[in-house]
């Protein structure tokens, strides 16, 4: 299974968790296209340790469903 297959399946299974997807390619996909996946914030690689820290701060700040 893809990282898109997982994050389809988690948001069936925990339809509240936020999702962060952190890839090495290039996507092709628009911000929109993503969130229609399930994926709620991306992160190209490579990235500072501290933008990842930014991210997941940022998404665990969201009201949960």
């Amino acid at each position: 299974m893809d990282g898109f297959q997982f994050a389809q399946r988690a948001k069936v299974a925990a339809p509240g968790t936020p999702i962060a997807l952190l890839s090495a390619t290039a996507l092709t996909l628009t911000l929109d296209q993503l969130r229609d996946l399930g994926i709620d914030a991306y992160l190209p690689k490579p990235f500072a340790f501290s933008e990842i820290e930014g991210l997941l701060a940022a998404l665990a700040r969201r009201p949960r469903q």
